[in-house]
């Protein structure tokens, strides 16, 4: 998978400390995801909007022990958005490097499109149950999805990246 981007604490304004800088502490975590821009029969991409994290975020989920990057996303999604999904293809991969936490974040970018289903259209309206009553889900067009991305700023060391990360994913499949 092609690498699209690193992002450093430097670069959302967290740190002075230039990119060759590198946190030694007794642990460094890495931690593994994918996500995908998902785009229903209309074309609409979905965002979830994280009231607790404050930020916009695409479909995806953890790999767990057994999973590999395509698996993790499609169960990431049918938990989080109750559709099965169809590969279009891969996006990129983006590597976080969030020195506070200590922690590694390599993202696996895909772009799908949800099977239409009965299913999928009533999810379209009524969140499913994973998604708690502090989250929204929201159908965008994909220039909906990067303007609403771009004019919202996280006021959290976590929401930023995540919120950065799924941006450039969302504005590289708009380039695809």
């Amino acid at each position: 998978m092609k690498l699209l981007k690193e992002i450093y604490e430097r670069e959302l304004q967290l740190s002075q400390k230039d990119i060759s800088y590198r946190r030694h502490g007794s642990r460094y975590w890495l931690y593994r995801d994918s996500r995908a821009v998902i785009r229903n029969h209309e074309g609409k991409a979905a965002l979830i909007h994280r009231m607790n994290a404050d930020c916009y975020t695409l479909p995806g989920g953890g790999i767990r022990e057994g999973e590999d990057a395509l698996s993790a996303l499609k169960r990431g999604i049918m938990e989080e958005i109750g559709s099965k999904i169809q590969l279009d293809g891969e996006l990129g991969l983006i590597i976080e490097y969030r020195d506070e936490q200590e922690l590694m974040h390599f993202c696996y970018g895909y772009a799908v499109h949800a099977e239409k289903t009965e299913e999928t259209q009533l999810v379209e309206l009524l969140p499913n149950e994973d998604v708690t009553q502090h989250d929204r889900l929201l159908w965008l067009n994909l220039e909906e999805a990067i303007t609403t991305m771009a004019e919202h700023q996280p006021n959290n060391y976590t929401g930023k990246f995540v919120q950065m990360r799924d941006s450039i994913f969302l504005q590289y499949c708009a380039r695809v």
